[in-house]
Parts: C-alpha cells; structure tokens; sequence
C-alpha cells in the first residue's frame, strides 16, 4: 500500500443554502437504519458524502466511533469514524489481514462548524481518498477490500453532532464533481446516486431517499432540529 499526504490551504466558511432542517445526533447509538441496497449497490467503485457539525466528544478516550459503516465493520468492509484519542476521523476498509486508512488529523479544530466530507474507493484503480470542503486530504493506493454482504448505517457513537445531509454514489466523484457539490450542496450531482438523505422532514421517523431509489431510512434516537447556518459557500 502507497499514500500520499496532500498539503492543503485552510477551509473556507461554510454559509447556508435554503434548508431549515437537520438531524441531531445527541447520545451514543442515535442513528439512521438503512436498508441493505445501500451496500448491494455500492459494489467496489463508491463515493460517500458526509456534510457533518460535530460539535464534541461524548467520551474523550473512546476509541473507534462509527459515522457510517458496515454492520461488521471490524471484519470487514469500510467504516467512517472517529477516533477521539488520535484526534481523527478516519476512512478505513478492510483487507484480509489489515486495514487500509486515510485520515483528517486535528478533527476537533472543526467543531462547531460544518464540513463537507468525502470517501472515495474504487477497487479497480484502485485508490482511496478522503476529502474535506472540496479540498483533497489524502489519497492511497489500497490492497482489495474483502466485501461483506451486510448493511451500513448512519449513526453516532461517540460524537454529538448535526447532519444536514448524507449521500452515497456507486461512482468514484471526480475532482469536479466533488467541489461541484461542496459549493451546490442542495444541487448535486445525479449520475451513480444510490441515496441521498436531504433530511428536510422535519418531523417523524423516516428520513426519506431522494435518489429515486427508494432507500428511505428509520431513525433511532437522533431528533430533528431547526438550524440557520447550513453549509453552502
């Protein structure tokens, strides 16, 4: 496995588009049940965004913490998350033996605002990258993740944090389409969405796909709120 660290300029301020609506995820295990055609149709080659307002820590020393990952995410497949005491967040897949990481480093300087983030895997290439505001943060050449047929859900284990909006394609976005959508949250990119919350209900249980996929997910937990400062340039 290669990797190579990108330098990159500060992230600019995240304004708002016209949303009023976001999820709250307050306590650990607050989350978004997904159905398994998530993971079915993602494959090999996938993109997955992530606007996110972490806000803090629910415990400091907790270890690996789950934004969004597979159920068996410690055997197999990818995983979002955080881990508290390295100060990360963290885009891992598994291969038979290992894992394959790209990283932010310093995520508490990020607190309390929102960011856009960005995972990338396409086996075929193969690379995997994490980005952060359409900026590219770190890129490696993986070793073939061992897939898992199993589903992967939004949820929060050890972060208390606002999302607005959550995405996943079974395309790997170009560096176009990337900033496309950091700069036109509420106007993405359509071509290989698989889901696409905009978690716009406001009220209820159900966090309704946009994909035209019918991917709706349930919520456990996380409450809706009203917010006034979403991301958009």
């Amino acid at each position: 496995m290669s990797w190579v660290e990108i330098t990159r300029e500060p992230a600019r301020t995240l304004l708002h588009p016209p949303k009023r609506y976001a999820l709250s995820f307050e306590k650990a295990g607050d989350s978004v049940e997904l159905p398994i055609d998530v993971v079915r149709a993602m494959g090999t080659k996938f993109s997955i965004e992530l606007w996110i307002k972490p806000l803090r820590w629910i415990d400091p020393s907790y270890g690996d913490s789950r934004i969004f990952a597979n159920d068996k995410y410690r055997e197999s497949g990818f995983a979002v998350l955080t881990h508290a005491p390295t100060n990360r967040l963290n885009f891992a897949t598994h291969y038979d033996g290992g894992l394959n990481i790209v990283r932010i480093d310093h995520w508490s300087d990020y607190f309390g605002m929102f960011s856009q983030i960005v995972c990338v895997y396409d086996e075929d290439e193969p690379i995997q990258q994490i980005w952060h505001n359409g900026g590219l943060v770190q890129e490696i050449t993986p070793t073939p993740m061992v897939y898992r047929d199993v589903a992967a859900n939004l949820v929060v284990d050890n972060m208390i944090s606002v999302i607005p909006l959550f995405r996943v394609y079974n395309e790997r976005l170009t560096t176009d389409e990337i900033q496309h959508n950091y700069l036109n949250p509420m106007n993405p990119i359509l071509d290989g969405l698989v889901l696409w919350l905009s978690l716009e209900e406001g009220s209820g249980t159900t966090a309704h796909d946009e994909s035209g996929n019918g991917n709706d997910g349930t919520i456990h937990g996380a409450r809706w709120i009203e917010v006034t400062r979403l991301p958009a340039r």
